[in-house]
């Protein structure tokens, strides 16, 4: 069995709480707050010691303020280098004549020009239909909407529509 090194105070806690949970002893009720009573005191003198590392003085020889000059304040990143700006920018210009000129179409450029119900045409026929519904309620004339709506099918469905004409027609 291996032990892991502990603090005297963090392994005599870990032994009481052990003690607690798994071995219940007629006092555990007294055994346990006085348990997370010892963490919380631990925790503070944690802390305490925090505040006084960190309350020391800075020594300003040491530091990384005294390489700070105030053109650091005033221009951003002056010592990135110097192609570096340079190099960004003609990266950047390549990739724009790349993508806006010299690139030919493909499939996805030509998915992008078409319209929304060309590429998914059921949405089309969803809104036709709702089109329709809305129209026949209101007591409008719902020819055009039908004559789309059957233009679509064709175009985009025409086995569905071969079935429905053969039912139609029978």
């Amino acid at each position: 069995m291996q032990h892991l090194y502990l603090s005297p105070v963090r392994s005599n806690l870990s032994k009481r709480l052990i003690n607690s949970i798994f071995f219940r002893s007629k006092n555990s009720s007294s055994i346990l707050p006085k348990a997370t009573q010892d963490i919380k005191e631990a925790a503070k003198e944690h802390v305490r010691e925090l505040r006084r590392e960190f309350d020391k003085p800075i020594k300003f020889s040491t530091s990384r303020a005294k390489y700070w000059d105030t053109a650091d304040s005033i221009v951003f990143n002056r010592h990135i280098g110097k192609f570096t700006r340079p190099v960004l920018i003609v990266t950047v210009l390549m990739n724009m004549f790349y993508w806006g000129y010299y690139r030919e179409e493909n499939d996805i450029d030509e998915m992008l020009g078409m319209e929304p119900w060309q590429i998914f045409p059921r949405l089309n026929l969803e809104y036709l239909k709702t089109a329709e519904r809305q129209y026949r309620e209101a007591g409008l004339d719902t020819s055009q909407i039908e004559v789309k709506k059957k233009m679509i099918q064709d175009i985009f469905q025409p086995q569905l529509n071969e079935e429905v004409r053969i039912k139609y027609k029978k």
